[in-house]
């Protein structure tokens, strides 16, 4: 196992809190992932961290030793990090960060005016992106986070966090259907003309899984990715339906020529902020997260 700032993170933590699942839920991240790293580390350096018990975990001589040293890699990575960000370098911080198709129709727009708002000091460089794109992105480092909607089933192995789950809808035309329809079967959605993303990308797959799961088939009549404005004008046009969630749907079905039938069979999208490796280390992008994390259910609320 390479050792990495996160490794050195999660020991503290441990040692801090004395018990895996107080720390896992600080760290946001699972139990049972804290404890196969734990297990990873202590192999890697050959020596138990921790005594564990059913409730408690007690620190060793070679964890004190261990945290003694992580505490001090992790300060002088503060360090250097508060050096760009207090400006000493000359340089402003900058946090990238992706974003699905039609957050400006969710509480994301507010929540993320509200930061950049406030840290007006803070470079951002926010754009739309299509979910596969988005975790190559935070693989390679060209994106710091990604605050994305996917099926819990097609979350691949990338750091995030679970921001919230949101009940799938069919947003139409509001001329399509009766005034008094107040929702839709998936075998009735599969019998009309559906928009959906370019084959290849998550938007695409997400339908197929969807309706693979009933058994349907699925009539696609336009391929429409990251078009977002354009794609609502084709609903509204009536040139077919798409699959909305949550507050884009709700907010969509305001207008007059919208209509958003929640699904029957109550599917739901995952909402996630995922990070990668090294976002989490400047104590900026640590403020960004914290205001993510802790604002999103007050703007969800709101």
């Amino acid at each position: 196992m390479k050792m990495e700032i996160k490794h050195l993170q999660y020991v503290l933590a441990i040692a801090k809190y004395k018990n895996l699942s107080y720390a896992a839920r600080n760290l946001f991240i699972t139990q049972p992932a804290l404890s196969h790293q734990l297990n990873a580390i202590e192999k890697e350096l050959g020596e138990k961290l921790f005594i564990r018990s059913t409730h408690s975990v007690e620190i060793t001589e070679a964890g004190l030793i261990f945290c003694e040293h992580a505490s001090e890699v992790l300060a002088a990575m503060d360090r250097l990090y508060d050096a760009f960000d207090s400006g000493e370098s000359g340089m402003r911080h900058s946090i990238s960060l992706g974003l699905f198709p039609f957050f400006r129709y969710t509480p994301v727009n507010k929540l993320l005016l509200s930061y950049f708002g406030e840290h007006r000091d803070i470079i951002g460089s926010l754009r739309t992106v299509e979910n596969y794109h988005a975790f190559n992105c935070i693989a390679n480092g060209t994106l710091d986070f990604a605050i994305l909607k996917c099926r819990k089933d097609n979350i691949p192995d990338v750091d995030h966090i679970v921001l919230d789950r949101e009940p799938y809808c069919i947003l139409a035309s509001a001329d399509r259907f009766p005034s008094d329809k107040k929702s839709i079967s998936i075998a009735e959605v599969s019998q009309l003309p559906f928009l959906t993303g370019a084959k290849g990308t998550h938007y695409y797959d997400d339908v197929h899984s969807i309706f693979n799961m009933f058994n349907l088939k699925f009539n696609v009549v336009f391929h429409n990715t990251l078009e977002a404005e354009w794609l609502i004008n084709m609903i509204e046009n009536d040139y077919g339906v798409t699959f909305m969630t949550g507050a884009a749907a709700e907010t969509l079905a305001k207008r007059p020529s919208l209509v958003a039938l929640p699904i029957e069979e109550g599917l739901e999208t995952t909402v996630i902020l995922a990070y990668g490796k090294t976002a989490a280390l400047s104590t900026r992008n640590k403020q960004f997260m914290d205001h993510i994390i802790r604002n999103y259910p007050k703007y969800q609320e709101g």
